[in-house]
C-alpha cells in the first residue's frame, strides 16, 4: 500500500514539474512571437487604416497556419475583437484581462478562457509612435494528454509497476520469513510476551541456565546467578554463540553471558555435566558450599517448528536443596526414635501380659524377676526355677486374649535342661509370633465369602533337642489362618512392612522383633505353609551354669 500510495504521488509530483514547464517554454514562445508580430509593417497599416479587420484578418490567419497558433487575435483599445480564427466572432468583446497591456505593460498567463479552452498566451501591446492604438493575444492550446507524454508518465507507471511487484513479493516473503521466525507474534504480543518472561525469568525460585549446543552461557536469571555465585545480569538480551564473547562484556551488563562454560568456576562434576549435555534428572551436586538438585535437557529446536537459526543447546533448572537435606537427616533421625518407640511398644506390651499371668499363677518371684529385667535391675537369664513359668504366664495370657476373640489356644512346653536365655528374649518371640498368628486369623475370616464358620486355632510347641553342635531352642507357632502370599513372604521380616492396616501406633515391627532377636542369638525363623502357617525358631542354647541338672523334674511337662 505505501508502495502504491509513493508511486502515485511520484506520478503526480512528474505530471506537475512537465506541465509547469511546458507551460513557461510556450508562454516564453508566445511572448516572442507577439513581440515579433507587433513590429510588423502590415499590423501598423492595418491599424493605421480606417478598416483594421480587411488587413489584419489575413495576416492573422497566416501567422497562425506558420507559427502553430492557437489564435492570434488583434483588439482595439476598447477590448473589441479586430480579428479572430472564427470570423463570425469578430467585434465581440474579448472576456479576458487587458488592463496591463493597455498601460503599456506585456504579459503572459494560462488560461482557459475563451473558446480556444486551456492555453498559453502573451498579451502585448500595439503602440505607433509611441501611442498605444491596440492589443495583441496570442496563444496555444495545450492539452493535459501532450503533458503527459512529454512527461514520460507511461514509463513512470511501468517502472513503478515493475517496483511495485517486486517490493510486494519482498514484502511477502519477509513477511512470511517474520511471522515464522516469531510463531506469528506481532509486534505488540512479542513486547508483551518478553516483558513476562523475562519477568517470570528474573522471579522463578529456581535457577535456570541455558547453554548454547557448543557449551556457551547464553542465558540465566538471578536465582542461578545466586546459586552458581555468578555476576547478575542487567539484560536479558541472550549471548551470540560466537567467539568475540568467549569473555564477558566490559560494561558488566551481561553478567557471564557468552562465556565458555568450562571457563567458569564451578565444580568439576558440574561443568562435566554441563559440557556433555546429557539430560539429567534430579541430580545432586555440591557447588559453593550448597547441594544443588539439577535437572538438565536438551533443547529441541523443531518443538516450535522448522526456522533457520532456531535456538538449540541445553536448559539446566538448579533447585537449592542443603535446607531439605538438613531437614531429611531430622526426619530421618525422628523415623528411627519412632520405630524404636513402637518397638517398645510391643515388648512392654507383652511383658505386661506376662507379669499379670505369672501373679495369677502365683509365681510372684518370676513376675519380680520378668519386672527386674524390664527396669535393667535382674539377672537377664533364667533364674533357678527355670522359664517354663515365665512361657507359660506368657501363653496363658495369650490364651486368655485368644479366648476374647474365639480363638482356640493350645500349648505344649517340654524342657529338659536349663535354657540359660532371658525371659525377656522368650517374651518377645513368644508374644510377637502369637500377637501375629491371632491377628492372620482375623483377617482370614474377614476375607472369607462362605457363611459357614472357620476353624479358628493357634498351637504352640516349645521344646529342646540336642544337634551335632550343641543343644537347640525350637519354637514352633501354628494357626488356621489363611497363609501367607508367596509374592510378600520374603518381605513379612522388614521393619516396618504389615499387609493390616498401620493405625496410630504403627504395625509391621512384631515379625520383624522375632527375626532380629534370632538372628542376634545366633538362630533362625522359618515360615512354612501347612493348613495355615507355621513359624519355626530355632536358637542355640549356652551352656548351662548348673551342668547336670535335670529341669525336667521341676518344670513338668505342661499343656494349657
Amino acid at each position: 500500500m505505501f508502495i502504491l500510495i509513493a508511486t502515485l504521488l511520484v506520478t503526480w509530483a512528474v505530471f506537475v514539474h512537465n506541465r509547469d514547464t511546458v507551460f513557461n517554454l510556450e508562454q516564453d514562445r508566445m511572448l516572442h512571437t507577439g513581440r515579433l508580430m507587433e513590429g510588423e509593417s502590415e499590423v501598423i497599416r492595418g491599424y493605421s487604416s480606417a478598416n483594421p479587420t480587411e488587413i489584419l484578418q489575413p495576416y492573422s490567419l497566416r501567422i497562425m497556419e506558420s507559427a502553430n497558433l492557437a489564435f492570434a487575435t488583434f483588439m482595439d483599445t476598447d477590448g473589441k475583437r479586430l480579428t479572430y480564427w472564427d470570423p463570425s466572432w469578430i467585434g465581440t468583446q474579448y472576456p479576458g484581462n487587458i488592463e496591463p497591456a493597455l498601460r503599456g505593460e506585456e504579459f503572459t498567463e494560462v488560461s482557459s478562457t475563451g473558446r480556444a479552452g486551456l492555453s498559453a498566451r502573451a498579451v502585448i501591446p500595439i503602440q505607433i509612435n509611441g501611442e498605444i492604438v491596440g492589443v495583441l493575444t496570442v496563444g496555444s492550446r495545450v492539452s493535459e494528454l501532450d503533458i503527459l507524454a512529454q512527461s514520460q508518465i507511461p514509463a513512470v507507471l511501468i517502472g513503478a509497476g515493475v517496483l511495485l511487484v517486486f517490493s510486494s513479493l519482498a514484502s511477502y516473503l519477509l513477511a512470511r520469513y517474520l511471522k515464522r521466525v516469531t510463531f506469528g507474534m506481532g509486534p505488540e504480543q512479542m513486547s508483551t510476551s518478553f516483558n513476562f518472561l523475562d519477568t517470570a525469568l528474573h522471579n522463578v525460585t529456581e535457577g535456570i541456565v541455558l547453554l548454547s549446543q557448543h557449551g556457551r552461557v547464553r542465558l540465566y536469571n538471578d536465582k542461578a546467578a545466586e546459586l552458581l555465585n555468578w555476576p547478575i545480569i542487567r539484560t536479558s538480551e541472550p549471548a551470540i554463540d560466537a567467539p568475540q564473547l568467549a569473555q564477558p562484556q566490559p560494561n558488566g551488563t551481561s553478567g557471564a553471558m557468552g562465556m565458555l562454560i568450562n571457563d567458569t568456576e564451578l565444580p568439576e562434576a558440574l561443568k562435566a555435566l554441563m559440557i556433555e549435555g546429557r539430560d539429567a534428572e534430579d541430580e545432586r551436586y555440591f557447588a559453593n558450599g550448597r547441594i544443588l538438585v539439577v535437572n538438565q535437557h536438551r533443547i529441541d529446536p523443531s518443538s516450535r517448528g522448522a526456522v533457520r537459526g532456531a535456538l538449540s543447546g541445553t536448559v539446566i533448572t538448579l533447585h537449592d536443596a542443603t535446607d531439605v537435606q538438613a531437614l531429611s537427616g531430622e526426619l530421618e533421625n525422628t523415623r528411627s526414635l519412632t520405630d524404636a518407640l513402637r518397638s517398645q511398644t510391643h515388648e512392654h506390651a507383652n511383658r505386661l501380659h506376662t507379669v499379670l499371668s505369672l501373679l495369677e499363677l502365683g509365681q510372684s518371684d518370676q513376675a519380680k524377676n520378668v519386672v527386674s529385667e524390664a527396669v535393667g535391675a535382674g539377672d537377664q537369664r533364667e533364674g533357678a526355677a527355670g522359664v517354663a513359668p515365665v512361657m507359660e504366664a506368657v501363653l496363658t495370657g495369650k490364651a486368655a486374649q485368644s479366648r476374647e476373640r474365639g480363638i482356640d489356644l493350645d500349648f505344649s512346653i517340654e524342657l529338659t535342661r536349663r535354657t540359660n536365655l532371658g525371659s525377656h528374649i522368650l517374651i518377645t518371640i513368644l508374644g510377637n509370633l502369637v500377637d501375629n498368628a491371632m491377628d492372620a486369623i482375623d483377617t482370614g475370616v474377614a476375607e472369607k465369602d462362605s457363611a459357614e464358620e472357620a476353624e479358628r486355632w493357634i498351637e504352640v510347641d516349645v521344646y529342646d533337642s540336642p544337634a551335632h553342635n550343641g543343644r537347640w531352642l525350637t519354637i514352633m507357632v501354628a494357626d488356621s489362618g489363611p497363609g501367607i502370599p508367596q509374592p510378600i513372604i520374603e518381605r513379612i521380616f522388614e521393619r516396618g512392612f504389615s499387609t493390616k492396616d498401620h493405625g496410630e501406633t504403627g504395625r509391621g515391627h512384631g515379625l520383624w522383633l522375632v527375626n532380629s532377636t534370632a538372628k542376634r542369638l545366633g538362630g533362625t525363623v522359618t515360615v512354612a505353609q501347612d493348613s495355615g502357617t507355621v513359624f519355626t525358631v530355632e536358637i542355640p542354647i549356652p551352656d548351662s551354669r548348673i551342668t547336670g541338672l535335670e529341669v525336667a523334674s521341676q518344670e513338668g511337662t505342661n499343656r494349657g
